[in-house]
């Protein structure tokens, strides 16, 4: 399933730096 960014931090209630973060270190894929 694919949302956008912006949709996936206001889930987690993170910023989308954060998503950002996760991604590069391996803790979500996109």
């Amino acid at each position: 399933m694919k949302v956008s960014i912006g949709t996936a931090a206001k889930h987690f209630g993170v910023s989308r730096d954060t998503l950002r973060r996760w991604e590069q270190s391996g803790k979500i894929s996109s």
